[in-house]
Formats: structure tokens, sequence, C-alpha cells
């Protein structure tokens, strides 16, 4: 069970970096554009 929990850990770590870089980039353009808001 904690061996099932450590690789899904894994997964969702990398899967969030991912997420993470492509929001930054998102972001990060949308602030340069002037039209960001915090939600």
């Amino acid at each position: 069970m904690a061996t099932l929990w450590f690789v899904m850990k894994i997964a969702l770590h990398s899967m969030f970096k991912k997420i993470d870089r492509y929001l930054e980039v998102l972001i990060g353009e949308k602030i340069n554009n002037g039209e960001f808001y915090f939600i």
C-alpha cells in the first residue's frame, strides 16, 4: 500500500511539475500583456 502511494506521489509530482511549468509560462505571458488577475 505504501509503495503504491509512493509511486502515485512521484507520478503526480512529475505531472504537476509539467503543469506548473505550463502555468508559469501562461501566467508570465499574461503578466507581460498586462491582463493578469488573481483568481
